[in-house]
């Protein structure tokens, strides 16, 4: 359960931090947005390898 959870919240923060990188003028501002999305990107695939893991063992 704690794994669908932390998918869908990095999912949906990769959604908007993407959106905020594409929006935004300011470079400092792109730059925490990248930072965000890779954050969330990070958090998503440590979510998936961890489902698959629990499914292998």
């Amino acid at each position: 359960m704690r794994t669908w959870v932390s998918l869908v919240l990095s999912a949906l923060a990769m959604w908007i931090s993407f959106g905020e990188f594409l929006r935004r003028d300011i470079l400092i501002s792109k730059s925490f947005a990248l930072l965000f999305f890779l954050v969330a990107l990070y958090i998503f695939v440590a979510s998936v390898i961890g489902m698959f893991k629990k499914k292998v063992e």
